[in-house]
C-alpha cells in the first residue's frame, strides 16, 4: 500500500516521501512532504479536535494545501494545482500517524 524513499534535495539535505501504491493517494504524499513537517503539531491538534469532537469540523491552509477535517472524511486540496482528494479520516489519520513514526526514526538516525 505504501512505502518510504529518501530523497536528496538541492541544498543537500535529505528528506522522506511516502509513496502510495494506490496513485489515488499521491496528493496525500505530497501532502506529506510539503506540510506535515513544518506543520505536524498544528495538524495533530487538529485532527485531536476532529476525533474527540464528532460534530468538529476542521480547517487547515498550508502553504501549499487546502484541508477540510470531519470525523468522517478529509478534502485536502493543492492549492496550486487545484487537484483535489476526499479519502476517509480514519485513512488519514493512520497514515499521518505512520508518516510522524518514520520521519522520526529517519531523523534520529541522522
Amino acid at each position: 500500500m505504501y512505502s518510504f524513499r529518501k530523497v536528496t534535495l538541492a541544498d543537500g539535505s535529505e528528506n522522506l516521501v511516502m509513496d502510495f501504491s494506490d496513485s489515488k493517494l499521491q496528493l496525500m504524499s505530497a501532502f506529506l512532504f510539503t506540510e506535515a513537517g513544518p506543520f505536524r503539531q498544528e495538524i495533530l491538534e487538529k485532527i485531536e479536535v476532529v476525533k474527540q469532537n464528532n460534530w468538529k469540523h476542521e480547517i487547515f491552509e498550508g502553504n501549499v494545501f487546502y484541508v477540510e477535517m470531519s470525523k468522517r472524511v478529509i478534502y485536502l486540496e493543492n492549492q496550486l494545482t487545484e487537484e483535489t482528494l476526499q479519502v476517509e479520516s480514519n485513512l488519514f489519520f493512520d497514515l499521518f500517524t505512520i508518516w510522524i513514526k518514520e520521519t522520526n526514526h529517519f531523523y534520529q538516525k541522522k
